[in-house]
């Protein structure tokens, strides 16, 4: 009597585990190729390279027709399968209401991908609190993975983003490799700056001010345009409020009107 119970208790369990081995919640994937057209992947499970799933949905935290957030996605990147209750096939292809024909749940295929998440053995990004930040190395990129796609071989600059809405400011940094090519800079109180640097070193800067005044500068000289017309450089009135040109300053030595030319 008691080996027939185990036998039962046994027997329930395997069919159990049976049952429940082909109900699929999340796994864990890598990216085998990624068409950027249509923002469908190919990739396989983390735990077993054999198993392929094709024509996977790529998430994003945006997405309308034309418009939305995309990804870098490259190959070998891994991120999260999330396998969805009822069937995608006739639900991804197009917007609106649509009836569930089959009734499978949670299958490996229905799924949708989202891209990436930090590893234990990875660096972050330096980072904030309150920050939105996007951080792309100098690597060149797999755009494509077709033969028909032209190969990238040179590096591209790699670009910092990063907005605090807490500070009110808004910076983007271009680099080339460790150095420093462009900075962008806002703060809140609408002020613009525009840097141009070499190695590192700072060249050329175009500044605009919340009261209309825009200012360029660089080693040799400083151009200032305020909001009333007045040009000045290097501190000396170059053109008045009304448009005139201070000719002495130019060392034209004679009238000057207000196109700029001899009379």
């Amino acid at each position: 009597m008691v080996s027939a119970e185990v036998n039962i208790t046994s027997a329930l369990r395997d069919l159990l585990d049976d049952e429940t081995r082909g109900i699929f919640t999340a796994s864990v994937a890598v990216v085998e190729d990624i068409d950027y057209d249509t923002q469908r992947a190919e990739v396989f499970l983390k735990e077993n390279e054999e198993v392929f799933i094709d024509d996977v949905p790529v998430a994003t935290t945006f997405a309308r027709s034309g418009e939305g957030f995309i990804y870098p996605l490259e190959k070998e990147d891994e991120g999260l399968l999330v396998h969805t209750r009822e069937p995608l096939y006739n639900k991804k292809q197009e917007r609106g209401p649509k009836d569930t024909v089959v009734k499978r749940h949670h299958t490996l295929n229905d799924c949708v991908f989202f891209p990436q998440f930090f590893f234990d053995e990875d660096d972050t990004p330096p980072y904030e609190a309150g920050q939105f930040r996007v951080y792309l190395k100098d690597e060149p990129p797999n755009r494509q993975f077709t033969e028909e796609a032209p190969e990238v071989t040179e590096p591209e600059p790699s670009i910092d983003f990063r907005l605090d809405p807490y500070e009110g400011e808004v910076e983007i940094i271009v680099m080339d490799e460790d150095e420093e090519m462009a900075r962008f800079w806002m703060d809140d109180s609408g002020v613009v700056r525009l840097e141009a640097l070499d190695e590192g070193e700072l060249k050329t800067e175009l500044r605009l001010e919340s009261d209309g005044t825009a200012t360029i500068e660089n080693e040799e000289a400083t151009w200032q345009m305020d909001a009333s017309g007045i040009v000045s450089i290097n501190g000396d009135e170059v053109v008045t409020k009304n448009g005139d040109v201070n000719d002495t300053f130019l060392g034209l030595g004679g009238n000057v009107s207000n196109s700029g030319q001899g009379e």
